[in-house]
């Protein structure tokens, strides 16, 4: 009688176990493809960042480029306040020459 109830719990573990195994069968499955879907997601992410990220350092040049164009001209204001036409021609014909001939004594003596 032990025997058969033995036998039968084993029977009814075994079953039990392997109605488990069954199902983690569709879970393989489900995460197969959600790890599938996953995949796809990130190389559409990739994509976008790749579309997105030269738009946004153009973006970011321009910014800077109306910025140092800003400076520039409050800067122009200053001088034009500070020095007269005469004087700015001569300071334009300076930086010119020194411009032009960076590393020559000429360059350093006009400067």
């Amino acid at each position: 009688m032990i025997k058969r109830i033995i036998i039968a719990v084993l029977s009814i573990a075994f079953a039990i176990q392997g109605v488990s195994l069954l199902a983690d069968e569709p879970r393989d499955a489900q995460i197969k493809d959600l790890a599938d879907r996953i995949q796809k997601i990130d190389e559409r992410l990739k994509q976008s960042e790749a579309l997105v990220l030269p738009k946004n350092e153009i973006l970011q040049s321009g910014k800077k480029s109306v910025e140092l164009q800003e400076r520039i001209r409050k800067r122009f204001e200053q001088d034009q306040a500070t020095y007269t036409r005469e004087e700015l021609r001569e300071i334009e014909k300076l930086y010119q020459v020194a411009n032009k001939q960076k590393n020559s004594s000429e360059a350093e003596a006009s400067l």
